[in-house]
């Protein structure tokens, strides 16, 4: 799993942001272990998203990583 939480510092509005998930809540660019490049990842509604590129946008909520 992973998140940022940077974001826990701040009160937000997990729907400003309209280009990115709402349940990831936040916009940091992380850099996927290349063990997971290729896989899926689910959110907290559960969505599941594929394929894992080489980075993802995660943010306060975290996600969860599966490899291929």
């Amino acid at each position: 799993m992973v998140w940022d939480n940077h974001y826990a510092s701040a009160s937000l509005n997990c729907s400003s942001f309209s280009n990115n998930n709402p349940y990831i809540c936040g916009n940091s660019t992380y850099t996927v272990p290349g063990n997971f490049v290729g896989g899926y990842w689910y959110d907290l509604g559960p969505v599941m998203i594929d394929p894992i590129g080489t980075t993802l946008q995660i943010g306060l909520n975290p996600i969860l990583l599966v490899a291929p």
